[in-house]
């Protein structure tokens, strides 16, 4: 009996099975696809599963510069002894899928990893299952913030095995028709929308009166795509953009100062409570999921006013959004808002599991089976 495997994910969902096809046992496990898992016999055919290759390289075979230390178990990494890279020359394919998954351990600081096609991707804690498209045949890690200590362990990268035909004993799902609605929120598949045009071009916003603004510096993914806003005055002391936000509109932005530490109001008007923050001279990322009705449909990139310490502060990655519970990944606008189906980054295997950047419990044991959060930014 031949059997298609068809990728399918498998989630919890509350349904009801409306087919009677293949029904021959009292009980069935039904997920959110109209798949049913039953014992049977068959071959997989399909030829588009996604198989794993095999580790890339051994741990004890990155080559470290000044800053970083292989040890027997760990790599540790201290920027006070120096900044240097972290690499495995010639060993990715240019254009080739491939999964990385490593624990971190960081006192203090990030680091980035700098081989994706899809630009700098920056952690703190550990990685479960993050694709990447090789823009190099390196592997290259470095810190983030320029102090960076703690260690990594456990680096694994694997190809993904794009279209390989393969022949397996099929565990038996069997595709029939159900209803239900899925009640997984940490394995959200529906396509968001960043509601900001221009989402890192802040000379395109409005500004106050006594407000300036000033591209060229540098910014997380690496390049001088970051802009400075300065308070000249007191009358109109902020950038601004009308688009129509609602109270509930989850809102994010990168931000840094140019020096020192200082207090600023970013995302929504002053007179919020949710939206002073402290601001150092490393890269954050800062999110509010509510807003009064002062200035309700306008995201205030900065607003120097009320309890604002600082005069002047560096901006990146504006996002806006009405269609999640909170922002996982930054979306990248250029003119127009942008909408981004997170299935299209999704890579399925032949064990039904997803890896993707979110923040969530992986449950699947065969791929993860210490069962470890993860919390991933994808720049």
């Amino acid at each position: 009996m031949a059997i298609v495997n068809t990728g399918a994910v498998e989630r919890t969902i509350t349904g009801v099975n409306t087919s009677d096809l293949f029904l021959d046992e009292s009980s069935s496990t039904v997920n959110n696809t109209g798949t049913v898992e039953r014992a049977i016999e068959g071959k997989h055919d399909a030829n588009f599963v996604k198989p794993i290759g095999d580790e890339i390289f051994d741990n004890q075979e990155l080559t470290p510069s000044s800053g970083w230390v292989i040890g027997e178990d760990k790599i540790d990494i201290d920027t006070t002894i120096g900044t240097g890279n972290l690499n495995q020359l010639n060993s990715l394919v240019v254009g080739s899928e491939y999964v990385i998954s490593l624990d971190a351990n960081l006192s203090v600081g990030r680091i980035k990893f700098q081989s994706d096609a899809n630009g700098v991707f920056i952690f703190s804690n550990n990685i479960r299952g993050h694709k990447f498209t090789a823009s190099t045949t390196s592997i290259s890690f470095r810190r983030f913030d320029s102090l960076t200590q703690g260690y990594i362990e456990n680096v694994s990268v694997k190809e993904v095995l794009v279209n390989r035909e393969s022949t397996v004993n099929n565990t038996g799902t069997v595709e029939r028709g159900i209803t239900g609605v899925n009640t997984s929120e940490a394995f959200n598949n529906a396509s968001r929308t960043n509601l900001v045009p221009f989402s890192e071009d802040f000379s395109q916003w409005t500004k106050g009166s006594t407000a300036i603004v000033e591209g060229g510096f540098s910014s997380p993914d690496g390049e001088n795509n970051a802009y400075k806003i300065t308070k000249t005055g007191t009358a109109q002391p902020y950038v601004f953009e009308n688009l129509g936000l609602s109270t509930t509109t989850k809102r994010s932005i990168f931000a840094r100062t140019v020096s020192g530490t200082g207090t600023v109001n970013l995302l929504s008007h002053n007179s919020n409570t949710n939206n002073l923050f402290t601001i150092t001279e490393n890269w954050q990322r800062f999110e509010v999921d509510s807003s009064n009705a002062a200035g309700v449909s306008n995201f205030y990139a900065v607003d120097f006013r009320g309890a604002s310490t600082l005069t002047e502060v560096v901006l990146f990655g504006a996002d806006a959004t009405n269609s999640e519970a909170f922002i996982p990944t930054y979306i990248k606008t250029s003119g127009a808002a942008a909408t981004v189906d997170s299935d299209s980054t999704s890579v399925i295997n032949n064990t039904g599991a997803v890896e993707r950047g979110i923040t969530g419990v992986n449950e699947s044991d065969e791929m993860f089976p210490d069962n470890t959060n993860s919390t991933i930014i994808n720049l």
